[in-house]
């Protein structure tokens, strides 16, 4: 897990400004500008809140990062889950994102790609 101090003295970000920052900053010029931050239901304050879905460029092409972030006293909390691992839960990236990934036949990608075009299919209708 990543822990980002944030300056108290800066200007007031939104938390997904925040977590949009951090990412930034890990990834620099292999992030693709295809990206989204979803808030997600925490059940404790300790869980985390809101989760981003971005289209890295690496080793092997353009793959899809998830990134689980939770702000809290002056502290952002960051786990970061790639698709190759499929995160079964966190299907909300958008077709911007699905759009850039390179072609794969990570069994686990493709099953991941396939939920999360199944839930922007239920979205949409």
């Amino acid at each position: 897990m990543g822990t980002l101090i944030i300056n108290p003295k800066a200007p007031l970000l939104r938390n997904h400004d925040i977590l949009h920052n951090h990412v930034k900053a890990i990834y620099g010029y292999t992030m693709i500008d295809a990206h989204n931050i979803v808030d997600i239901p925490a059940e404790t304050p300790f869980d985390y809140n809101m989760v981003g879905y971005y289209a890295i460029c690496g080793r092997y092409g353009v793959t899809a990062s998830i990134v689980l972030g939770l702000v809290r006293d002056g502290k952002l909390y960051t786990k970061t889950l790639v698709e190759e691992s499929d995160p079964h839960e966190y299907v909300d990236a958008s077709q911007a994102v699905l759009n850039e990934l390179s072609p794969t036949t990570n069994a686990q990608a493709l099953a991941w790609r396939e939920r999360v075009r199944e839930a922007l299919r239920s979205s949409n209708s």
